[in-house]
């Protein structure tokens, strides 16, 4: 459904205001990382707060979280 979506609303675009698909992405990606971001720092956050094993957890995969 997802996929459907986006696809529809990138032609919708290029067809009315020929915006290219680099244009499109740079769009979502400034729409979506801030708020992944904030996510991510309330995760942080929380779990640091909590201690224990899922801190451990944390702190060994924070690099694949931050760069995805």
């Amino acid at each position: 459904m997802s996929g459907f979506i986006i696809t529809t609303i990138l032609l919708r675009e290029q067809v009315q205001k020929q915006t290219s698909l680099r244009d499109f992405y740079i769009r979502r990606a400034f729409r979506i990382l801030p708020v992944y971001y904030l996510l991510l720092a309330i995760v942080v956050i929380q779990t640091y707060t909590l201690g224990g094993e899922s801190w451990a957890q944390l702190k060994g995969a924070w690099f694949y979280y931050i760069f995805f």
